[in-house]
């Protein structure tokens, strides 16, 4: 955290309308408080780090797609509450950034780091416990990075065909490199970025926030986490229960077997299965074929697109009654509208 006669340069998320927690802001503009200053309940929030709110951005992605540098003076709390937030009375958003550029920033932050082990080796075997705050920057391909036996770890690598395992507990991940592999074993509250094309993910547990950007396999059996992927190509294949799914980009594959899980897409020319229970599929991608078979699963799709949906006989031991396939015109099957089957026919979620 910077600090500029009297002004800590932190970093603050907003949402799309440059809110938080209610109160408007403006880009360029100052704000005070007679409030009592309390971390979590008063005052002017902000982190000290861009790797901070990137965490925060990885938790509350719902809520937050804004984000600025941000001054903060006046009355300001000397004790941090999560070790990377402050309270403030006063506060000027100085500029607004995009989300690549926290990306870059905590990137950057990371490197700069003097208390991150940095290892400029190919070919290695990597274990993150020894290592002071249990992080470590790797600058090698061919690696192999352990975070086997440290909790709350920080990890970086940026060399191709690197394997990354995690067995514990809040770790932080980016991983930079084309063809590189991920493990996330049994664990809860991971965070993993993802750049470079045919990335390999394989993730068990809860509570996990992964994002890729570019085409990625990601499979696991996951409760509660949050799946992203911003590349083309991408494959996802995801047991467990209420899991989102939110994909961008074209030609995606994904497949779902599970419980309330819901799967966001706005790629074209998408191919969608759900056979598990209660799931939600939203297609907004042009030329889809959604094919929801989950026990009282619902449907939406873009005007060009298919859909599938099954009905189940609940008092029959849940033995199929119909399964129908229609095509989304516009006129009799709305776009963008959820459908569920009741009676052999498509019939809107209310």
């Amino acid at each position: 955290m910077a600090k500029e006669e009297g002004v800590y340069v932190t970093y603050k998320a907003f949402d799309k309308d440059l809110k938080c927690n209610g109160f408007q802001y403006e880009i360029g503009k100052s704000y005070h408080t007679e409030e009592d200053i309390h971390l979590i309940h008063h005052g002017f929030h902000g982190c000290i780090t861009p790797l901070g709110l990137l965490s925060y951005y990885c938790k509350h992605r719902e809520n937050y797609r804004r984000f600025a540098i941000v001054g903060q003076y006046g009355n300001v709390s000397s004790v941090f509450y999560d070790g990377d937030t402050i309270s403030s009375s006063d506060i000027k958003i100085i500029k607004e950034i995009s989300l690549k550029e926290l990306l870059d920033m905590s990137v950057k932050w990371l490197l700069e780091n003097e208390t991150i082990k940095k290892v400029n080796r190919h070919f290695c075997k990597i274990d993150v416990a020894p290592y002071p705050n249990n992080s470590v920057i790797s600058n090698g391909e061919d690696c192999q990075i352990y975070a086997t036996s440290s909790v709350n770890s920080k990890i970086c690598s940026f060399g191709k065909n690197t394997n990354l395992t995690s067995d514990e507990d809040f770790n932080q991940m980016i991983v930079n490199g084309a063809d590189n592999s991920v493990a996330i074993n049994n664990t809860i509250f991971n965070k993993l970025l993802v750049f470079g094309i045919n990335a390999n993910v394989a993730c068990n547990g809860k509570n996990h926030y992964i994002h890729t950007f570019d085409s990625a396999n990601i499979s696991g059996n996951m409760e509660y986490s949050n799946i992203n992927c911003d590349g083309n190509f991408a494959k996802i294949a995801i047991g467990g229960s209420y899991n989102e799914v939110n994909v961008e980009k074209k030609f995606p594959i994904i497949a779902s077997c599970g419980r309330c899980n819901t799967i966001n897409n706005k790629g074209e020319k998408a191919r969608i299965v759900s056979c598990g229970s209660g799931d939600i599929i939203n297609s907004k991608g042009k030329e889809s074929v959604v094919v929801n078979v989950s026990y009282e699963g619902c449907a939406s799709a873009k005007v060009g697109s298919w859909i599938t949906l099954a009905e189940y006989d609940r008092s029959n031991h849940f033995a199929p009654k119909c399964v129908k396939t229609e095509y989304v015109d516009g006129k009799r099957i709305k776009g963008n509208t959820l459908y569920t089957l009741v009676n052999g026919e498509f019939v809107e979620k209310k």
